[in-house]
């Protein structure tokens, strides 16, 4: 049975509590250390404190952040139940919490992000006081929200906010922390938290070995911070192993492609988004479907800057490159200057025809997306002899179209080896859907583990790992 604190030099709580939910907003950078002393002071403000003085109170205390909510789910509106301590002394649940959030450098994450230390100094001896045993119990509470909150997905740099975590539809956390209080295997949970997916496991696995490395290796310590940063997008992006899926990893510049069968998989070489100007974003969707001798609906970005100045010069030079002008109800206009004045007041649109010069080249695969990126074919063969493949406007150029196009179509009889060459090298356009959409992951891993434990490093191409590195420190 729960041992409740009588509080009465501190029930005036009970009217401080509910003023949280409007007060979350507070910098966190005001840490949970200063949220100590606020607690220490509005422990010791008498019943008869003035209105302005309860709501200066109310302001401090919500520096627990976007625990606040939580918090006053867990205490209530009224006198509150500890759960992390009894009668002063530390719950055996409570020990194991501590020692689970020290060991947080394992899931690769800083336990100086979830205040351990000063959580180690408040528990010293006993906590004699109501006031003392409340700021503890608080502290521990936000230390062990904010750790879910992390480990679900919501970045370490953003976890005092109310940012929300992108795999769960609610942030109630105040389930998982009364049974992290009732247990003494919270590593168990903390677990749970975590993405099961295989190469996120692996590379934490890998952890250990290069904090050890880094002890004494600058090599090391920068290959140790890039698999932490993989780690922390992987938490993110939530990618789940599935029986057949399509994976991109940008700075790899590579396609992994898979099936239940090791027989149906397949990996290749692809030519992403220019570092500087045009850079592949990272998401997780389903191709849909495939387009065989597609046209190339040239986007109005890259009309404006690219063709635009040309055909003002040469209208004559998009016909020859087999760009066609097409207007609002599809009608194909002449390669004139009147059209080309069409074209930039947006009355009317550029598209390549199908064919070898294609932009796409003879296929696209298409996962229907805001950022209308897909995976599609070149003629521009010689980029994929590079180291570095950063070349292209967003979209993800794949080495091997016919492969990929095997892999994807394979349970669907009808689209033999044959008619899937007849159909790329055609000159009208054709569309198949795909009978079971296949799921597609556009990822940014600087890192990747294999299974016998050593790990491949990737340049940073876009620069995406110091912001990371930034926000844990």
């Amino acid at each position: 049975m729960r041992h409740i604190h009588p509080f009465r030099r501190f029930s005036f709580l009970r009217s401080l509590v509910p003023l949280l939910v409007i007060t979350t907003t507070l910098r966190a950078q005001e840490t949970t250390l200063a949220s100590v002393d606020s607690l220490s002071a509005m422990s010791r403000s008498s019943l008869g404190a003035s209105r302005d003085a309860v709501a200066t109170a109310a302001r401090r205390f919500a520096v627990f952040g976007a625990a606040a909510s939580d918090l006053r789910r867990l205490y209530g509106d009224g006198e509150p139940v500890l759960l992390w301590t009894r009668d002063g002394t530390l719950t055996a649940p409570a020990r194991a919490a501590l020692d689970a959030l020290e060991r947080v450098g394992d899931r690769g994450l800083d336990p100086a992000t979830f205040e351990v230390t000063k959580l180690r100094e408040l528990a010293v001896g006993q906590l004699s006081t109501t006031d003392e045993q409340f700021q503890f119990d608080a502290m521990l509470s936000a230390a062990s929200i904010k750790a879910l909150r992390v480990l679900r997905g919501v970045r370490a740099s953003d976890a005092d906010t109310t940012v929300r975590s992108a795999d769960i539809s609610t942030d109630d956390y105040t389930p998982a922390v009364r049974a992290l209080a009732e247990s003494t295997s919270p590593d168990e949970l903390f677990d749970a938290a975590e993405p099961a997916a295989a190469q996120y496991q692996l590379l934490k696995g890998a952890l250990g070995t290069y904090r050890t490395l880094a002890e004494r290796s600058p090599v090391a310590l920068a290959e140790l911070e890039r698999i932490v940063s993989t780690l922390d997008r992987a938490r993110v992006q939530r990618v789940t192993d599935s029986a057949t899926g399509v994976v991109v990893n940008i700075p790899a510049f590579r396609l992994q492609a898979s099936d239940a069968s090791a027989a149906d998989s397949l990996a290749m070489d692809v030519v992403v988004g220019v570092a500087s100007k045009y850079r592949t974003p990272e998401m997780s969707d389903s191709i849909q479907y495939l387009v065989f001798a597609p046209y190339w609906e040239v986007p109005a970005s890259i009309t404006r800057a690219e063709l635009l100045p040309i055909a003002r010069r040469d209208p004559y030079l998009l016909t020859t490159n087999n760009y066609q002008i097409v207007d609002r109800r599809g009608r194909v206009l002449p390669a004139t200057a009147l059209s080309v004045k069409a074209v930039a007041a947006g009355r009317a649109r550029i598209r390549q025809l199908p064919g070898g010069t294609n932009s796409l080249g003879k296929v696209k695969f298409i996962f229907p997306n805001r950022d209308d990126i897909y995976l599609h074919d070149t003629p521009l063969r010689n980029d994929f002899a590079r180291s570095r493949r950063d070349q292209s406007h967003g979209c993800v150029r794949v080495a091997d179209p016919t492969a990929l196009a095997k892999f994807l179509l394979r349970d669907q009889p009808e689209w033999t080896a044959e008619r899937i060459e007849l159909a790329m090298n055609g000159r009208v356009p054709v569309t198949v859907k795909l009978t079971r959409p296949v799921p597609i992951h556009l990822t940014y891993a600087t890192a990747v583990a294999r299974v016998d434990g050593s790990v491949d490093f990737f340049d940073d191409i876009y620069n995406l790992d110091a912001p990371l590195r930034t926000g844990r420190q």
